[in-house]
């Protein structure tokens, strides 16, 4: 698959329009056994060249902006300045400043990122373009004899937990997801900024900012947007009227990610997460088997979850006086 995947980027570095030199550059990050370091510093610099062609494509910069930030040896501070310049409206850039002023000690930078995040109409994180992307370039490459062998076959069954023969699209996804799991995010400056302590010692303002922010969070199609936005909602809101909705938002989401053992771990299922949306997929997968909802005096089974979801609150944390 190296050599098809090799001559296809030749293929696509000769069109000049901004989905090819896209392409190009996330199948230089994902080769069969994972990137190297060098394969990753050309995909970069890859997108940086698709960014430069195209200073006015909202695409292009967010790929530079998000890959780049991902990397600790590459500045995205001007990448993510272009990125919000061009979707003001997207929470995802917002959050990308927020995750660097953090980084660099900027507390006027985080809470203008807040601000922005907060008058933000949408969020907008491409979940899976790039593994659609990559999966596109690759879709029609045939597949090498020495991954074509019944042994390397009956292999890839038992891997991928295939009910199926493999196919050839299998490949090219299987390659896609690696794309895919090099667009790398940072909750913890988002946790930080908007922990009770900080909203506290800030006032409301910053509180308003981060409801704003962590509520549209919360409704993000990966699972993981949903814990984090939920898990500081409850915190924030542990004395507030709608305390009781966020900690069950919470206990349902905590449902989801702990029935995930009872669905069908196979290649096909994994796939459909990464193309249609990670929540969704396993909202239909639950309700198909019956687990849609949670029984009304279930918990989670992690003692701080259910402390949280119980009473807004992290375990041995008392009640304000």
């Amino acid at each position: 698959m190296r050599q098809q995947r090799k001559r296809r980027m030749e293929a696509l570095a000769k069109a000049a329009d901004t989905d090819s030199r896209i392409a190009r550059a996330l199948l230089a990050m994902s080769p069969t056994n994972g990137p190297a370091e060098d394969e990753l510093d050309t995909g970069l610099s890859m997108l940086k060249g698709a960014a430069q062609a195209a200073p006015g494509d909202a695409e292009a910069a967010w790929y530079y902006a998000r890959y780049c930030a991902g990397d600790d040896d590459c500045d995205a501070t001007e990448a993510t300045a272009a990125l919000v310049a061009l979707e003001p409206d997207n929470l995802d850039g917002w959050l990308l400043a927020l995750q660097l002023a953090q980084k660099r000690g900027d507390e006027a930078g985080v809470a203008k990122a807040l601000e922005g995040g907060a008058k933000a109409r949408y969020f907008d994180q491409r979940s899976g373009d790039s593994f659609m992307r990559a999966t596109r370039a690759l879709a029609d490459l045939p597949v090498s004899p020495a991954c074509s062998t019944p042994d390397y076959a009956e292999f890839l069954r038992d891997v991928w937990k295939l009910e199926r023969q493999p196919r050839a699209e299998d490949f090219a996804m299987a390659q896609g997801m690696i794309a895919a799991m090099n667009e790398l995010r940072a909750y913890a400056p988002l946790r930080e900024a908007c922990s009770v302590t900080q909203v506290a010692r800030l006032g409301a303002g910053r509180g308003k900012a981060c409801r704003s922010v962590l509520e549209r969070l919360s409704n993000g199609d990966l699972l993981i947007d949903r814990m984090i936005g939920e898990t500081s909602m409850v915190e924030l809101t542990a004395e507030a009227k709608d305390g009781e909705y966020w900690r069950e938002r919470l206990r349902r989401t905590h449902w989801m990610s702990e029935q995930a053992r009872f669905l069908k771990p196979d290649f096909d299922a994994g796939m459909r997460r990464w193309s249609e949306g990670e929540v969704p997929t396993m909202q239909s997968e639950l309700a198909a088997v019956g687990k849609s909802l949670p029984p009304a005096d279930w918990l989670p089974s992690s003692e701080r979850a259910r402390s949280l979801v119980l009473t807004g609150r992290p375990p041995n944390e008392k009640k304000p006086d």
